[in-house]
């Protein structure tokens, strides 16, 4: 978690208990966001295989579901099978109930057949109504595999979204970042591959980016994260300077709020956000560099 220029000030923190309070907080961030990962698709494994199972032993299936098989496609097939076996058996009964009772004549072995046979045609209705329930259990699985994967999306998005700068007003990032969202989701099919976002274009199968890619390339989020720039008392734009070592300009007589907005800025371009085990060490080095180049130029 980054401290902010203020809190340090008025709490007269030095630069050792600022990296050191950040490593900490960050590191913690790090891992609770890597665990609320893990436990969704955890969770979201456990609810599937669970359906499966009940759907299993309800039906009395031997049948078992095959290795890199999709739940939902598990559930029809045991589902399908098991209502044909059981709607074949049912009117191979009925014919046949139907052609006993057609030629019968009174005799006490077709009376005594007619008979098992309508206990037989019972006891399957009654089979047939404890099994009723389970036909629409394909799509409640359906909803529960379409959940999963927007949990998924919503990860994969989460992901790579820029750090905008602070410039930005939140309102009009959010809209111009919900409509990037829209197009990629127009083209491109979005699938996780090795615990990286992969768009897969709709019109071609064999044509695919990662999701940073697309995301990085797009013009628009470049300028949110960049942000307006900066201006002097008078409205001008403030005069900026070159300092050896540090990868981006600094307005002259920058204020503390303005270098660490300006070394955040640069971090979540090259992919380093504050939940990152790298930010707080890559983020004390830039300022302590900027502190030392703006002394020696005097600024």
């Amino acid at each position: 978690m980054e401290l902010t220029a203020d809190f340090i000030e008025a709490q007269k923190l030095t630069t050792d208990q600022v990296t050191a309070i950040q490593t900490a907080t960050s590191d913690n961030e790090a891992e609770l966001k890597k665990g609320w990962d893990g436990k969704a698709n955890e969770n979201a494994e456990r609810i599937l295989t669970g359906a499966s199972d009940y759907v299993k032993t309800k039906m009395g299936s031997s049948i078992d579901r095959e290795q890199g098989e999709k739940v939902g496609d598990y559930i029809k097939r045991i589902s399908d099978s098991h209502f044909t076996t059981h709607e074949k058996t049912l009117s191979d009964s009925k014919a046949e109930y139907e052609l006993k009772i057609q030629n019968f004549k009174g005799d006490d072995a077709l009376k005594t057949k007619n008979e098992e046979l309508t206990g037989a045609n019972d006891t399957l209705l009654q089979k047939l109504a404890v099994l009723e329930p389970l036909k629409g259990l394909d799509i409640k699985n359906e909803e529960l595999k379409k959940s999963f994967e927007a949990l998924n999306l919503s990860v994969a998005l989460g992901k790579v979204k820029p750090r905008f700068a602070d410039t930005v007003n939140e309102y009009e990032a959010k809209s111009k970042w919900d409509s990037f969202v829209v197009e990629i989701l127009n083209d491109y099919d979005i699938k996780i591959v090795d615990n990286e976002a992969i768009a897969i274009s709709k019109e071609n199968i064999h044509s695919q980016k990662k999701l940073s890619e697309l995301v990085e390339s797009n013009e628009i989020l470049k300028a949110l994260a960049q942000g307006r720039q900066q201006k002097g008392p008078n409205g001008e734009p403030k005069d900026f300077v070159d300092l050896t070592g540090v990868p981006f300009k600094i307005p002259e007589k920058a204020s503390s709020e303005e270098k660490s907005k300006l070394i955040r800025e640069y971090l979540a371009k090259q992919g380093i956000d504050n939940a990152s085990k790298e930010y707080t060490k890559e983020f004390t080095k830039l300022n302590l560099k900027i502190a030392e180049e703006l002394k020696k130029a005097n600024v």
